[in-house]
């Protein structure tokens, strides 16, 4: 009896220091990863903003170019297509309400939606059914 009490006991411990050690290293981390980037923003924050949008436009990149070569044309033309429609909803959508153009705004959702349907119909994939 006395050895499940202890045997209880020191798991109930572990797991209280398991969850300190991750407490420690996620404070730990986040002094080295965010301190020395909030000293750069505050510091420099055009070298910043620069150093930021780089890091982010090289992703985009990769990304991109992982998505193009395992893809075939017609996949990439219509995730094109999918990204120019949505930008350009987005961008209508906030243009007219800040217009005072509600309706449309709220038109062009169904607009939107139709012309992804006819996008997607149009570019489907034979290899899927």
């Amino acid at each position: 009896m006395m050895v499940k009490i202890v045997k209880e006991f020191r798991h109930i411990l572990t797991s209280i220091a398991k969850v300190f050690i991750l407490a420690i290293f996620c404070v730990l981390s986040g002094v080295v990863i965010v301190l020395p980037l909030w000293k750069w923003a505050v510091s420099s924050p055009k070298t910043y903003t620069a150093g930021i949008l780089l890091c982010l436009a090289l992703y985009l990149l990769f990304i991109l170019f992982r998505f193009v070569r395992h893809s075939s044309p017609k996949r990439i033309l219509r995730r094109f297509l999918f990204l120019i429609l949505t930008l350009g909803e987005i961008w209508f959508f906030v243009f007219s309400v800040f217009e005072f153009r509600r309706l449309f705004a709220f038109l062009s959702l169904f607009i939107y939606g139709a012309l992804a349907i006819f996008v997607s119909v149009l570019f489907k994939d034979e290899n899927k059914k």
